[in-house]
């Protein structure tokens, strides 16, 4: 669209102005450094990062150096890199946990039209602080609860692959 066309015009005018202050160069220089191009569009990322910047001005950088440069593409792994950092240090509103009566609410609305499953999942995600896509894969052995012997009103969960493992790999 011709809004997200003048988004990533304005995102790489802002990125072209950083070169210029940090490395005296302009955008047009990054083909003859095709190795360096990632790694710049990283630090830039970084430092959209410190200072409070959006993601979506970013990733709007990212691709209009991808659109100026379609083949400089397998070079630019380390800026998407730092785009997925950013979401996992900074999650979209997409993740974002509702107010404990809304889920009250959903969970009341969810039993009253016999949709049990379905409570019983908001009520996991929300008291048990998963993500739901956490819970999608989960089969009935991820689930521990009192029909397994484990002590008091509680259900245990197995998360097999929580989202932000790789953190803890590095």
């Amino acid at each position: 669209s011709w809004i997200e066309t003048e988004n990533r015009r304005k995102a790489v005018a802002k990125f072209d102005q950083w070169l210029q202050k940090h490395l005296q160069v302009d955008v047009t220089f990054l083909p003859s450094v095709p190795y360096l191009a990632g790694t710049l569009l990283a630090s830039y990322g970084r430092e959209l990062w410190r200072k409070n910047s959006n993601l979506g001005e970013f990733q709007a950088t990212v691709l209009a150096v991808l659109d100026m440069f379609r083949y400089l593409r397998p070079q630019l792994t380390s800026a998407w890199d730092q785009v997925k950092v950013w979401e996992e240090l900074e999650p979209s509103l997409l993740t974002t946990p509702c107010p404990k009566e809304i889920c009250k609410a959903v969970v009341v609305v969810a039993r009253s039209w016999g949709w049990n499953v379905f409570a019983k999942y908001v009520t996991h995600c929300f008291y048990g602080c998963h993500r739901g896509i956490e819970l999608r894969d989960a089969l009935r052995g991820d689930l521990f609860g009192p029909a397994e012997l484990v002590p008091g009103n509680k259900l245990y969960t197995r998360v097999k692959k929580p989202k932000n493992s790789w953190i803890g790999s590095k």
